[in-house]
């Protein structure tokens, strides 16, 4: 409980900088308990001067005022001063109390005087590998005592042969009890750095469990991914067959004006494109997861690859009776970017629009805009339709994630598209963000760089890429 409460009161004298780790923070505390400690201890010294000789009591004061001065450097340290700055000025202010209590009291046989030396001591010690900075210290103790030889000559004392061999015998006893108090506050000190460090090893042995289980989830899923690739990727070739052969069994019924047949044939023709659109899905998925996605760079001009994508996106956006706003700028310049995945990034984003809204409007508007390092192209699709709740947007973009439990059940899909475009847009360097509010609607947009093939968009790229792993 008392070094509880110990530790507690200490660490209120312990800046922030000097918790930044279980060693310095031990230190930190070490000192802040020598400099508490010491001169409460060395007033036991100064109340047998005060009653021993009481009539001049100047010296008394001067040396009490010095060695108080410790409490000061406390202050110093509570304001953050870093453990190195402190040495000196402690060292400086033991030498100057040494010899303010060496001159006033006893001179060569004051009990002050061992004091004295080892202050001077400790402070060649602290210097040695600073011959320039020692040399200047040993002028200034010699200077000092020579000052204060003098200012001193007027009010020094000239205790009995019994009275210095008493004051040495309280100095000593305070000396060692200083030292007894340090010694006990170090053991503890030890024994919890001891504590600290054997935690330290078994954290470090869980971080690297957990990291060799990590790589080998890692290669699991790696594995995993690269199957799905390679599997989806032979069941492609089975499934066109199919849908190749529906569609000329089609073709024979609706010359035979078969209206069955033609019901069956259309069922399967449909149900295969939707398998292959799911199958194409788990691919697109599988090999960003194991990063076989290489980008296929061309270059293009803006308003005719937006102008063939609502060419070929409107029968799906107004399926539902909707209608489509389209805003794009004539002469919107080139881009230099993959083609193949911008596209399949607006028509997903287009496809989900005409999914979620019935009788309702949806936009697509496309901006060139420059930030002052390169230009972006930004695309936005909005609709009128469902809207997400505010708990989901921040997972709207997770691996087989809808809005709700019900809405694959009612609209279809699997949840992967927007994290395919996700992973598309952060692979080209840009983002996709979504703002929505449910029942009013969704706005997507995605702001991608115009070139990708220049130096700052490729730092973007790699920024990118690393933000995702």
């Amino acid at each position: 409980m008392i070094s509880k409460a110990l530790h507690r009161g200490l660490d209120w004298l312990v800046p922030d900088r000097g918790t930044s780790d279980a060693a310095t923070h031990w230190k930190t505390r070490m000192l802040a308990f020598g400099l508490l400690s010491g001169p409460l201890l060395a007033d036991a010294a100064l109340l047998y001067i005060a009653i021993a000789l009481p009539l001049n009591r100047a010296p008394l004061w001067i040396v009490a005022s010095s060695v108080h001065g410790f409490w000061l450097l406390l202050v110093a340290l509570k304001r953050g001063a870093r453990l190195e700055r402190l040495t000196l000025p402690i060292l400086a202010n033991a030498v100057l109390v040494g010899i303010v209590a060496t001159l006033c009291y006893g001179g060569l046989n004051s009990p002050f005087l061992p004091w004295l030396v080892l202050a001077v001591a400790a402070g060649a010690f602290c210097l040695r590998h600073r011959p320039r900075r020692l040399g200047a210290a040993a002028i200034g103790t010699l200077a000092l005592f020579a000052v204060l030889g003098r200012l001193t000559a007027p009010i020094r004392q000239a205790p009995s042969p019994e009275m210095l061999s008493n004051m040495g015998v309280v100095c000593l006893f305070a000396a060692a009890a200083f030292i007894a108090l340090l010694a006990l506050y170090c053991t503890g000190a030890a024994t919890a750095l001891e504590d600290v460090s054997r935690e330290a090893a078994r954290q470090r042995g869980r971080i690297a469990r957990m990291r060799r289980a990590t790589d080998a989830a890692e290669e699991a899923n790696s594995r995993k991914s690269l199957f799905l690739v390679n599997m989806t990727h032979r069941l492609r070739t089975p499934l066109n067959a199919v849908i190749g052969y529906s569609e000329m069994a089609l073709e024979d019924a609706q010359q035979g004006y078969d209206q069955q047949q033609i019901a069956d044939m259309s069922r399967i023709n449909l149900a295969s494109k939707h398998l292959l659109s799911l199958m194409t899905d788990v691919m697109d998925i599988s090999k960003i997861e194991a990063s076989k996605t290489e980008l296929s760079v061309d270059t293009f001009e803006l308003t005719r690859f937006f102008d063939n994508i609502v060419a070929t996106a409107r029968h799906l956006v107004v399926a539902n009776g909707n209608e489509l706003a389209v805003e794009i700028p004539h002469g919107a310049g080139l881009m230099i970017s993959d083609q193949m995945r911008l596209r399949q990034i607006v028509l997903n984003l287009l496809s989900n629009a005409g999914k979620f809204t019935s009788r309702g409007k949806i936009g697509l508007s496309v901006v060139r805009e420059n930030d002052g390092r390169i230009d972006w192209v930004k695309i936005e699709v909005s609709d009128t339709g469902i809207g997400i709740a505010s708990d989901a947007l921040g997972k709207m973009f997770g691996n087989f994630h809808q809005a709700e439990a019900s809405t694959s059940g009612t609209y279809g899909g699997t949840g992967l598209g927007l994290n395919i475009c996700r992973d598309f847009c952060q692979a080209m360097g840009g983002t996709i963000t979504v703002a929505s509010e449910q029942g009013k609607g969704s706005r997507f947009t995605v702001r991608l760089p115009a070139d990708i093939t220049d130096d700052r968009a490729n730092k973007l790229m790699e920024n990118a890429r690393v933000a995702a792993a």
